[in-house]
């Protein structure tokens, strides 16, 4: 129970941090739509794939949560 406790408490940390990171791309995307679209088209990308993984944790951190 004690290694439950663990597991799920480490993936809600990494669930915050991966928000934060999400954030903090958001306003490198901001500063870069001033720079060149390029860069932009590539941050895009990098965003959705951000936030695919968060998708992904965010769902198993719930389905641990079930049992």
């Amino acid at each position: 129970m004690k290694l439950f406790n663990l597991v799920v408490f480490t993936i809600f940390i990494l669930l915050v941090f991966d928000y934060i990171f999400i954030f903090y791309i958001l306003i490198i995307l901001y500063i870069c739509l001033f720079i060149s679209y390029k860069y932009l088209f590539n941050l895009i990308v990098f965003i959705l794939i951000i936030l695919y993984v968060g998708g992904v944790v965010l769902f198993l951190f719930f389905y641990l949560c079930l049992f």
